[in-house]
């Protein structure tokens, strides 16, 4: 088993299931016997990143709260479902 931290791109082409993925990162992410683990700086680089314009991610939903899209890549991360009194 290994304890695998992701940088930023390698999440971002991972959530996008992107061909960007060497076979060795993707057999490492899919094996399930290791831990993921993504640092709440990697949400932070992207929310950055996407308020100046140098990223460029779709928009299902806008939520401006930093806080809200930590927990939403929490989520992700761990296939979560978010409850929130958001109507």
């Amino acid at each position: 088993m290994k304890k695998l931290m992701l940088d930023t791109h390698v999440l971002l082409w991972a959530i996008g299931k992107s061909d960007e993925l060497s076979p060795r990162v993707f057999k490492y992410l899919t094996n399930s016997a290791n831990e993921v683990y993504i640092s709440a700086v990697t949400i932070w680089e992207i929310t950055l990143k996407r308020s100046v314009g140098k990223l460029k991610l779709p928009q299902n939903e806008n939520h401006k709260d930093p806080f809200d899209r930590m927990l939403i890549y929490q989520c992700i991360r761990r296939n979560y479902t978010l409850i929130s009194n958001v109507v």
